[in-house]
């Protein structure tokens, strides 16, 4: 199975490129692709479903191949981000391969709901974090979670807070699938699990 990851920014690509290989492993296969934001992903989905749609049409392997499209919601709303999705999928007619996953609010909740991940890289975070209520849910952290995360880091010492695409490498790899409280990052890695079975 070859797993195709449509991403909306660099910073995601880096975070999942260290953190898919412990969840797809040979003999199976992935790739991501990033664009540059959530308005360049929607604008160019429908054409790069399309371009796949017509490169399954010549090579019949489209059982081994599955696309995750996956955008940040940043308080939109979920429903109707997966059915635009969702229809740009049915469009280009690869809707029986697509699945669209929505990341709430931002990729840094996925850090927040992983707070062992991101004390390896910050240790100076306290490592009950996740018992004071506003970061109790990392998926509704008020006020957005690359802000919260950012304001934390400076608030703990770290001067220059969030660096996005330098956090994204190192605490990406550090992610376990297995510990994370965040929902949607729970319903990402259960997706996979259940397209490589």
């Amino acid at each position: 199975m070859n797993i195709e990851f449509l991403l909306e920014d660099p910073s995601a690509q880096a975070a999942l490129d260290r953190f898919l290989p412990k969840l797809i492993q040979p003999p199976h296969t992935f790739a991501t692709h990033a664009f540059h934001g959530k308005s360049d992903l929607l604008k160019n989905l429908p054409m790069r479903l399309k371009g796949y749609a017509a490169r399954f049409k010549h090579d019949n392997q489209t059982k081994d191949w599955r696309i995750i499209v996956m955008i940040n919601s940043n308080g939109a709303d979920c429903r109707s981000l997966k059915k635009r999705i969702v229809d740009d999928a049915e469009a280009a007619g690869v809707a029986h391969l697509v699945i669209a996953r929505i990341v709430v609010q931002e990729l840094e909740a996925w850090y927040f709901g992983d707070v062992k991940a991101i004390r390896t890289v910050y240790p100076k975070i306290f490592m009950n974090l996740l018992n004071r209520r506003k970061y109790r849910d990392p998926d509704a952290i008020p006020g957005g979670t690359w802000k919260a995360l950012d304001r934390l880091l400076k608030d703990s010492g770290y001067a220059k807070g969030l660096r996005k695409l330098a956090d994204a490498e190192a605490i990406g790899g550090r992610l376990d699938p297995d510990r994370n409280s965040s929902p949607s990052f729970r319903v990402f890695v259960s997706a996979i699990r259940r397209i490589l079975s």
